[in-house]
């Protein structure tokens, strides 16, 4: 099953499906790995965000759960990120994660609300 990745624009979050805006205010490209289980079956999505570059993934499943983001700071640190329900706790249907840093120092992840 094809996954569908789009840029980040200004448009209004659909509301058949969840995203994930990624804020990359680092100097580092960071390795993004999101899982998810919906209706027994488990997806998973993968992409390179640049440094200081914003990048939305789309087409996360309403029936999400049980949501890993896996960070991978080329360079740097891994953090990992778990949601149980992601609906519920998106409650505008888009999650918005910050990540911080500047290479070769510390990076992190911060959910923005």
């Amino acid at each position: 099953m094809a996954e569908a990745f789009e840029v980040h624009s200004a448009a209004r979050t659909p509301t058949s499906y969840l995203t994930l805006l990624l804020d990359n205010a680092t100097t580092y490209l960071v390795k993004v790995t999101v899982s998810y289980f919906a209706n027994g079956e488990e997806h998973i999505q993968e992409v390179s965000v640049s440094g200081r570059r914003t990048f939305t993934i789309h087409a996360i499943s309403m029936s999400a759960e049980d949501l890993t983001i896996d960070l991978d700071f080329v360079m740097g640190a891994s953090h990992s990120l778990k949601i149980a329900a992601p609906r519920a706790a998106w409650r505008t249907g888009q999650g918005h994660l910050k990540l911080t840093g500047v290479w070769p120092g510390n990076n992190d992840a911060q959910w923005i609300e």
